[in-house]
């Protein structure tokens, strides 16, 4: 497993420790539901926010970090799971991937490690037509997870996903928000006909910040190799 986890130049501010799970990771494996994993150790649990929002019009309105115009789309990639995430600017770069299902209660699940990253697989696969949403912890009692810094990335910075064909799909940042914790997995999933990837602070079971916003960074697919 490669994971490496850095900073931009500047400590960034801690808007995504607002998403932060105040838990123990062997908290956090414990609630795991029923996880398909994309590489082996790695577990989910359900989302303590509740039931995911189907996608729609969110029902409180984001706020704007960063943001600028959105990038001119590449082609739509084939259906490939990813395998690999890197964020150059935050220093990101780990093999540690979850696919992320739904409990029988309908809750979306979370990735259940501060290293990995969960998609969420009832979006489309990064590079497909459509919102691709993936997420990730910012902090877990005091140690920092893989989307620690989510909130400093800026438009231009790239994300890079590797997929289980082969193929790297280069996703560039045209926005950042804060949003709702209860309307941010509506918000990740707004439609689009764009190859989009949406990337989402979660917060955990035992967060006791549960009225601060998520942090959600959207980018646009640019470029494969």
């Amino acid at each position: 497993m490669v994971l490496t986890l850095g900073t931009r130049h500047s400590e960034p501010r801690r808007i995504g420790v607002a998403a932060a799970a105040v838990v123990t990771v062997a908290t956090l494996t414990a609630a795991v539901v029923g996880t398909t994993l994309l590489r082996p150790h790695l577990s989910g649990e359900a989302d303590p926010l509740g039931p995911a929002a189907e996608p729609g019009p969110p029902s409180t309105a984001p706020h704007t970090l960063a943001a600028g115009a959105a990038p001119l789309a590449h082609e739509a990639l084939p259906s490939s799971s990813p395998v690999r995430v890197r964020i150059p600017a935050l220093g990101v770069d780990t093999e540690s991937i979850a696919r992320l299902g739904r409990t029988p209660s309908g809750a979306a699940e979370i990735p259940g490690h501060l290293s990995t990253v969960g998609w969420l697989d009832s979006t489309p696969a990064p590079g497909r037509a459509g919102a691709s949403v993936l997420m990730g912890h910012t902090q877990v009692s005091y140690e920092r997870g893989v989307f620690y810094a989510l909130g400093s990335l800026r438009p231009g910075d790239t994300v890079h996903v590797a997929r289980s064909d082969g193929s790297e799909a280069v996703f560039t940042v045209f926005r950042v928000e804060e949003v709702d914790q209860s309307d941010a997995l509506g918000h990740a999933q707004r439609v689009t006909h764009a190859p989009d990837l949406r990337l989402l602070t979660t917060a955990g079971e035992f967060d006791h910040q549960g009225d601060d916003p998520a942090v959600m960074v959207s980018a646009r697919l640019t470029a494969t190799t």
